[in-house]
């Protein structure tokens, strides 16, 4: 859509902002009257100038919009604000924009557009200006600083726009240094908010954006750069006593758990305690970086740091995060069922209706790719589809090897770094169909 088309757009909610009276409900109710430990919900929107009233649903998205003007209040019902909505996704394909701003941001700044037009009663300037103006004004950089679990590292080093690093004590008292020369802070405040990361593993991204939209491309560079490593970690993936290193603020669950188990014919109970994901730490020692780095973790990273914005790109982008997903999860038969939908993610095209990608895999992919084409590599493609099978439609649970899946998870690996080479030169899924020769 052109940048005209926007502004048009934008100014036909113009006559589409509903003004009406401000309820008052007094001496209403509550569900929570009767419940304790939930504090007193006061309503101060009263005493507020200006006060923005939002309607939202059940996940929390804004769906409808107003602003209490007075005994009044101006904004956008619930039809006519998903067409802000509309316009706000239609920015995000520009790229300066996706870059830098978030939907919600975007949502917030068209509406202040139009109520600043209604009390002007004229447009300062198109609604395109304004984005752009706004953005600027609310660009920044920011440092991002996400825990990593269950790792050990022996030098800091990067992947992709992310450093891992240890953050020791002298590290620490850098940064409140830095942190006291600019603000007024006590040693006291500064522990307080730094205890959680003294002496753990972090991963630091530094983001130029609105904070909002920042997070969410601090979080999503992080996440890819873990999934990055975790793609290399094959061997500790089928160590049971190693837990797969994983981020914080990613977790799923918990590290272990008890639970009771009552034998109802001797009306006996015993207690167990379960480790569910390993008791070591992955250890990632300059020894083991190197290794990775020369089975392939250095291509990985030289198009992490590349532009990426192909459709060829993306696939790659999604493919390492699948793998690093694969890789991480613990039961071996819930493993074996990713690890083959990755597979097929990338040599199945999305218009085929028929289940082919077992067929694809050993008789196109294969023999395109550095790896062994024998009939050994084909029959554990066979066991592990049947595997799959079996468990999915069957709920059938058969035996795992563990030397097969290191070769099936191999595999994988070396067709994410294939295609990663193929992204250098070709931009599109069809290409590298073509290539596999998949129709």
């Amino acid at each position: 859509m052109t940048d005209n088309q926007i502004n048009i757009d934008g100014y036909s909610l113009v006559s589409k902002l509903s003004l009406k009276e401000v309820e008052i409900v007094k001496d209403a109710s509550t569900k929570l009257d009767k419940i304790k430990g939930v504090s007193e919900i006061l309503d101060l929107s009263d005493r507020i100038l200006n006060y923005v009233e939002d309607t939202c649903d059940a996940y929390g998205s804004t769906i409808s919009k107003f602003i209490h003007l007075g005994d009044k209040k101006l904004g956008l019902e619930i039809e006519d604000y998903k067409s802000l909505q509309k316009i706000a996704t239609n920015l995000l394909d520009i790229e300066f924009i996706y870059r830098r701003a978030d939907l919600k941001f975007l949502e917030n700044k068209c509406f202040d557009w139009l109520i600043d037009i209604y009390k002007n009663n004229q447009a300062k300037m198109d609604l395109i200006v304004f984005i752009y103006e706004s953005i600027e004004a609310d660009l920044k950089d920011y440092e991002f600083n996400f825990k990593i679990n269950a790792i050990g590292i022996e030098e800091s080093f990067n992947i992709g726009f992310v450093e891992i690093y240890h953050l020791d004590e002298d590290k620490l008292e850098n940064e409140y240094l830095q942190l006291s020369s600019r603000f007024s802070t006590s040693r006291d405040e500064f522990n307080d908010i730094f205890k959680r990361f003294k002496d753990r593993i972090i991963a630091k991204i530094k983001v130029n954006a609105i904070k909002s939209r920042a997070q969410e491309i601090a979080k999503s560079e992080v996440k890819l750069a873990i999934n990055a490593l975790r793609c290399f970690l094959i061997y500790e993936s089928l160590d049971f006593t190693t837990q797969i290193l994983y981020l914080d603020f990613n977790s799923a669950g918990y590290n272990n758990s008890d639970f009771l188990v009552k034998d109802c014919n001797e009306n006996s109970v015993e207690f167990n305690f379960n480790q569910n994901h390993g008791a070591a730490p992955t250890i990632i020692n300059q020894t083991n970086y190197n290794s990775y780095q020369k089975l392939g973790l250095k291509k990985i990273n030289e198009f992490l740091i590349g532009e990426r914005s192909t459709e060829l790109s993306i696939l790659v982008e999604n493919s390492i995060n699948q793998f690093g997903e694969v890789i991480s999860t613990r039961d071996l038969h819930n493993r074996v069922v990713r690890l083959i939908s990755f597979f097929e993610s990338i040599i199945v095209p999305k218009t085929n209706t028929k289940a082919k990608g077992q067929m694809y895999l050993k008789n196109k992919v294969l023999v395109k790719i550095p790896y062994s084409s024998s009939e050994r590599t084909r029959q554990i493609i066979n066991n592990f589809y049947d595997i799959r099978d079996k468990f999915l439609h069957n709920r059938i649970v058969k035996p795992i090897d563990l030397a097969e899946l290191f070769e099936f998870q191999k595999l994988g690996l070396v067709l994410l770094l294939n295609i990663v080479e193929l992204n250098k030169k070709m931009s599109s899924i069809a290409e590298v169909l073509d290539y596999f020769e998949i129709k």
